[in-house]
């Protein structure tokens, strides 16, 4: 959004009139409609024949690692894209934009994800792909036995031949988050029942590494980012990453004191 609105600054020479407001919503909606507004700010998905539909705030952040860097290059994508794109077809427009973000999430794992940390997990590449066509979703025990057959060669200070400790990295560079029941994620005092260490910072992982056997059904499930980079099997008719905005602006205003580090 802060983004946007600079681009809304430069683009009118100077000052801009934003409305007075905090909400991100708003001002992200705004932004987006003033600077770019054939850009749709809605995104339809169809899952086992099901029409479904994404924010594009939400879209956008789950074809990413939420890094700042990941919004700011599709943003570099899609506007040059729908500034001079003319077709009114909402079909066109849904399809072109979902492709756009597929194509250049699989360039922000290879040439950003990857290629950053080549030098400190010299196999990261690797490793993913030790999970090529398993489930978005897995139970803990299944994931572990899995991840317990993998070396990371790394520079970590670590003990990486520790299952622990190769679920903190994965959880840690995000590629990785937990999945709990309803009832499971309340008890804990999540706001949602999707934890990563970008929403729900590390407590989730320590509290469920620290409560063996206490808490229910504990399910892994990877970045959706990853899921055409691996294939993987899409076994949730959830709309994984589809976050309330009310959650989405409460997360925002607890980011100081959320332990993501």
């Amino acid at each position: 959004t802060t983004r946007l609105e600079y681009l809304i600054k430069k683009s009118k020479g100077g000052g801009y009139n934003f409305p007075r407001t905090n909400s991100l919503k708003e001002r992200f909606e705004f932004a987006l409609r003033i600077y770019c507004p054939n850009v749709p700010n809605r995104v339809y998905i169809n899952i086992d024949g099901n029409n479904l539909e994404f924010d594009l705030f939400n879209y956008i952040t789950r074809q990413s690692f939420w890094r700042p860097r990941d919004i700011i290059s599709h943003f570099s994508k899609i506007i040059p894209i729908f500034t001079n794109e003319e077709n009114t077809d909402v079909f066109v427009k849904n399809e072109l934009l979902k492709l756009t973000l597929k194509d250049n999430a699989l360039e922000i794992i290879k040439a950003e994800f990857i290629k950053e940390y080549e030098n400190v997990f010299m196999n990261l590449e690797d490793v993913l792909h030790e999970f090529d066509n398993q489930d978005l979703i897995m139970y803990v025990d299944e994931f572990t036995k899995i991840l317990s057959k993998i070396r990371f060669n790394t520079t970590f200070a670590y003990d990486l031949s520790n299952i622990e400790n190769k679920l903190y990295v994965l959880y840690q560079l995000g590629i990785i988050g937990l999945c709990f029941d309803d009832a499971t994620y309340k008890k804990m005092g999540y706001k949602d029942s999707i934890a990563y260490i970008y929403n729900e910072g590390f407590d989730p992982l320590e509290r469920l590494l620290r409560q063996k056997g206490t808490v229910s059904n504990p399910k892994i499930i990877f970045n959706p980012i990853l899921i055409d980079f691996l294939s993987l099997n899409i076994n949730t008719k959830k709309l994984i990453g589809n976050f309330a905005w009310e959650y989405i602006e409460l997360n925002h205003k607890l980011k100081p004191v959320i332990k993501r580090i």
